[in-house]
């Protein structure tokens, strides 16, 4: 092997080995960025099937603090092959968005829109399927938003 290919494999590996290592510190910010109140920040929520207990499903990120005056919103994802429904009207403080409901196609996205008033903790329930009737896979007692 010629030093040229050499120096080439050489230079290869270390691409291989250490870029991927280094790319996870470029695509998240570190601390004090003010990331929470960042201007237009979306928060992806991926909703899913428990896979221990089939009857329950779950938000990847339960509770989370918005601000009204950032204009921050949500994307309801479902992370799996179903639908689900998220319910504002189950919760004590109604909706902080224009909408009550959020039917979540499945593999599907269902973007929040803006708030609208903020003050308070808004709880929610998640339906497993496409309306208020289906069954509460997770009660408003357990996720929710607090805006500000």
């Amino acid at each position: 092997m010629t030093l040229k290919k050499k120096t080439l494999l050489a230079s290869l590996t270390f691409e291989l080995v250490f870029l991927p290592a280094c790319k996870h510190s470029f695509l998240t910010p570190g601390p004090g960025q003010h990331v929470g109140q960042q201007d237009k920040r979306v928060f992806s929520v991926y909703l899913y099937t428990d896979p221990v207990h089939p009857d329950q499903c779950l938000a990847d990120w339960p509770v989370a603090t918005l601000w009204q005056s950032k204009h921050q919103t949500v994307k309801w994802s479902s992370d799996d092959d179903k639908d689900y429904f998220v319910d504002f009207t189950q919760g004590q403080n109604g909706s902080p968005f224009a909408q009550t409901t959020f039917a979540v196609p499945k593999n599907g996205v269902k973007p929040s829109g803006d708030l609208i008033q903020s003050g308070k903790y808004y709880d929610y329930a998640i339906r497993a399927g496409t309306n208020a009737n289906a069954h509460v896979c997770k009660p408003p007692s357990d996720p929710g938003l607090y805006v500000k």
